[in-house]
């Protein structure tokens, strides 16, 4: 869950592979009708599977094999909602009998033939890679080591995980490595723990001395992102421009916007006392803080003064509002992720007035409210308890 709110929940595939060495299938033929009933099953069950599935379509030489595998700390909505556009995105981009494409959240294989239980390593870095700024510290190097390293060996050996693992490690004061692993879990412990050895390699070789880096692979994965950019004691060292590309981070998700909102009031000491004994009840109570705040016009109580001294005051109301508009009761008056991206990138496009949060009716606005009675039979108002959804 939390390495889930602090990544970049993309959108857009991090990578595609389109076999040139078969054959092309052909519009309306026999294969084609089979992958197409093949993406639509990995679409309906990969999520009532525990986010992994394998199935195949057809029989003979058009059967159609295919595997989807989510991340392991996603939601099933989330799962399934990256399985339909990767199905989608996967059947634009290729033709080939065999491919691949990895998105943030899923990755979904189709080919020929049949490739369950078996594994080989083809390393894939995404160009979010070269994005990725350098790190100074070099107590960086051997914590994400150590880190991967240890999530590598929990990921392939820790049966209750589903072969998926996260954690992190400080290696200063102020900074903080979030990593995950994980495997297909139609391959053995020891496979895994193979493919994950050589994608650390990689992992080494391109990203040791930066903020993030990621590999992907047919069979395992491997990510780390350094999050000491946005958590240092020291607001006058945040970037801003970096901030807003993080925040793009995890918008999508309900959570991930009222971490957005916890981000920009870190190290705040003015805005007002929260009793937050939970993650997600923290969440919920800063949102609707936060809309409450914007409705009176204080909205920048939120944000710790140091801030905006750095920060542009526009480009800080502007996250704020955006935020907002992603943690709307009525989902189908939030954003897209891809909305988002273009909001964030064009302070020209007329934002809408945000409806309130999804958590305002529940125990966040008995919080907030401290001047509701403490029997909810007065005014004729009545207080229930609402989980996350």
């Amino acid at each position: 869950m939390l390495f889930l709110m602090l990544t970049l929940a993309g959108a857009e595939p991090h990578s595609t592979f389109c076999s040139d060495t078969t054959a092309n299938y052909t519009s309306d033929s026999p294969f084609e009708k089979n992958l197409k009933s093949l993406l639509e099953s990995l679409s309906t069950n990969t999520s009532l599977k525990e986010g992994f599935y394998n199935t195949s379509v057809g029989n003979g030489s058009d059967r159609v094999f295919g595997q989807a595998l989510c991340r392991g700390d996603v939601t099933p909505k989330a799962c399934q909602k990256c399985v339909v556009n990767a199905s989608q995105e996967i059947r634009e981009e290729c033709q080939s009998e065999d491919a691949i494409i990895w998105y943030e959240l899923c990755q979904i294989r189709y080919s020929y033939q049949m490739f369950f239980s078996s594994m080989v390593y083809t390393g894939k870095y995404p160009d979010s890679n070269n994005m990725e700024k350098n790190v100074s510290n070099q107590d960086h190097v051997q914590a994400l080591h150590s880190l991967m390293n240890e999530l590598s060996e929990k990921a392939a050996y820790d049966a209750s995980n589903l072969m998926f693992a996260t954690g992190k490690v400080k290696y200063s004061q102020s900074e903080t490595i979030f990593g995950l692993a994980q495997c297909t879990r139609d391959i053995s412990q020891d496979d895994c723990r193979t493919c994950l050895t050589q994608a650390l390699g990689d992992l080494q070789g391109c990203c040791n001395h930066r903020e993030g880096g990621t590999v992907f692979s047919r069979n395992c994965n491997v990510s780390f992102l350094d999050f000491g950019c946005l958590l240092r004691s020291n607001p006058n060292s945040i970037d801003s421009k970096l901030a807003v590309l993080k925040c793009r981070g995890y918008m999508e998700n309900v959570g991930g916007c009222g971490s957005c909102l916890r981000f920009i009031n870190s190290g705040s000491s003015s805005h007002r006392q929260l009793r937050a004994p939970s993650l997600a009840e923290e969440s919920e109570t800063n949102s609707l803080q936060a809309w409450q705040l914007r409705n009176e016009g204080h909205e920048l109580e939120l944000v710790d003064p140091l801030l905006t001294e750095q920060c542009p005051t526009s480009e800080v109301l502007r996250c704020i509002h955006i935020a907002l508009l992603c943690v709307q009761e009525d989902p189908a008056e939030r954003p897209t992720m891809s909305n988002v991206v273009v909001l964030l990138g064009s302070e020209s496009i007329a934002l809408p007035e945000p409806s309130k949060p999804a958590f305002s009716v529940g125990r966040a606005a008995h919080h907030i409210d401290q001047s509701v009675p403490e029997d909810p039979s007065v005014n004729q108002l009545t207080l229930s308890g609402i989980s996350a959804r």
